[in-house]
């Protein structure tokens, strides 16, 4: 892989195993701290190659190249550093997270992005001087940097985010929830006609139906955006749901040998801890068993 220095102006982590193996929220700050500042070496690689010539800034790229794996390879936290984001024909930059994986994502203001399974965003080349306009499908955390000329907003297709400096989740997997939560600031949310603005610990979801926007309301579970601590969320979901979930995030096929059971609803917040783990807790929780083959899991129904 090659190195533009002078061209380094987006820096995002990729990590797999989402499973037992996952790292801490902790690490996961800790390495993105470090990235933050050999992005700001880079950076400096950069303008003392504009400034002084190709040997010294050759010099730089190297160092920067060597600390950045040592960091990577200390902390054992990233399945992989990528030190630009891909731009497509269109003059946009995606960055996509498929199932089973995620990704964080550094934004040319300081802005940053955890991705959550499968989930893309995609943003403008002209993102930070015109325009800091983010397209997202599926799941993101958003960590705002302050910049009053140019507000930051996340569009859906559905619903729009308009932010100035705050922290907020965005869920819209286009499966019938749409969900703004807000950790930290001030939100303003709109949807056709509809509009809500969100304080600290409260949420607003989108209603397909009339195409508006709900009330907003407090956040009802322990932990406010609780991928991000490695945990699932159910609030009376449907089996289906709790399956497409496991599909998004365990990269896996779920089928069903009985349709009675797809209904059987699911309310709480479990560890994501495995597979297994899910799945063992749902037929311990319900009169449901399962089996794998490869890469498809099975449910079918079963006496309690």
């Amino acid at each position: 892989m090659k190195y533009d220095m002078r061209n380094m102006k987006h820096i995002f982590i990729d990590w797999d195993a989402i499973d037992g193996s996952s790292v801490t929220k902790e690490e996961t700050d800790e390495a993105f701290v470090k990235t933050k500042r050999l992005a700001a070496r880079m950076e400096l690689a950069a303008r003392m190659d504009k400034e002084s010539g190709r040997r010294r800034a050759g010099l730089w790229r190297v160092v920067a190249a060597v600390s950045a794996a040592a960091a990577v390879a200390a902390l054992g936290v990233f399945a992989g550093m990528h030190l630009s984001a891909p731009e497509t024909a269109e003059g946009q930059f995606e960055i996509v997270a498929d199932c089973g994986q995620r990704s964080d994502v550094l934004l040319p203001d300081g802005s940053r992005i955890r991705l959550n399974s499968a989930s893309r965003v995609s943003y403008s080349t002209e993102y930070g001087k015109t325009n800091r306009d983010i397209s997202l499908e599926g799941e993101a955390f958003f960590e705002v940097a302050k910049n009053a000329e140019l507000p930051f907003v996340v569009s859906t297709g559905n619903i729009s985010v308009e932010a100035l400096g705050t922290k907020f989740n965005v869920r819209s997997y286009g499966d019938g929830n749409e969900t703004v939560t807000l950790v930290e600031g001030k939100v303003l949310t709109t949807a056709g006609a509809s509009e809500a603005v969100l304080l600290p610990h409260q949420c607003v979801s989108f209603d397909r139906a009339s195409g508006t926007l709900g009330q907003p309301r407090p956040t009802g579970v322990t932990s406010e955006v609780p991928w991000l601590c490695n945990e699932v969320a159910f609030s009376d979901d449907s089996l289906t749901a709790v399956a497409t979930e496991m599909e998004r995030l365990y990269n896996v096929r779920v089928v069903f040998a009985d349709g009675d059971i797809r209904n059987l609803r699911y309310t709480g917040v479990i560890p994501n801890s495995s597979l297994k783990a899910m799945l063992d807790l749902i037929t311990e929780t319900s009169p449901v068993s399962w089996t794998m083959e490869g890469n498809t899991v099975e449910f079918s129904g079963r006496d309690r």
